[in-house]
């Protein structure tokens, strides 16, 4: 069992030092690159008279501007800043870059193994980066709570929901929050309706699955 542990263990720190040389290369590299065609499209936007010119330099910039907002989004997933000062510090942060206004609320003492961190952590990301793309709202809800046995996660919005029949998740995105889920013997569970919002509750047992 110790060296099932320690091999577990082992994984899971080549995979965050993985996580970490992509993050750096993405951001040394792609990011650098995506900076640089926006200031050549603007530069490019203000030596000419031609409007359609000036339009099509426009167009370039503000393509530019949206892939590098891609790709900070997406180094920010794979080395989340702010998660060591917990995970609500951390969604707050994520949520200020994605331009949506986080209320949070916290039941109970966060002290949270690892890996359960870990887990509500990307399923945040992944529920909170839906909001921006599909609810139609700039303001979305978490509330964490935690006792002896469990912890609790609810995030909701008040936007446009989706029809959903229940066991039929209709993205790869919610079978994934769902998957991460249960690989902590936790249960998953998604109310929504169309124009009445959408509703993701995540309870992990602490003392199965978060050991």
């Amino acid at each position: 069992i110790k060296r099932i542990k320690l091999t577990q263990l082992e994984q899971e720190t080549a995979l965050a030092a993985e996580r970490n040389r992509l993050a750096r290369d993405l951001h040394d590299s792609v990011n650098q690159l995506l900076f640089s065609l926006s200031l050549t499209a603007r530069g490019g936007a203000e030596m000419t008279d031609n409007p359609e010119i000036k339009e099509t330099f426009s167009y370039m910039q503000d393509l530019a501007q949206e892939a590098l907002s891609e790709m900070r989004a997406l180094i920010w997933q794979l080395k989340p800043r702010g998660l060591e000062n917990g995970i609500i510090c951390a969604m707050q942060t994520y949520s200020q870059m994605l331009g949506l206004k986080l209320n949070s609320k916290v039941n109970g003492v966060i002290c949270l193994p690892g890996k359960v961190e870990e887990t509500l952590w990307r399923i945040g990301q992944e529920a909170l980066a839906n909001c921006k793309k599909h609810s139609g709202e700039s303001t979305a809800d978490v509330v964490l709570t935690v006792d002896e046995r469990t912890v609790t996660m609810v995030i909701s919005d008040c936007g446009r929901g989706f029809h959903y029949r229940e066991n039929d998740l209709p993205s790869l995105g919610l079978k994934s929050m769902k998957k991460r889920t249960e690989a902590l013997n936790g249960l998953f569970k998604l109310i929504t309706e169309p124009n009445k919002g959408t509703n993701i509750e995540i309870i992990i047992p602490l003392e199965k699955g978060g050991n």
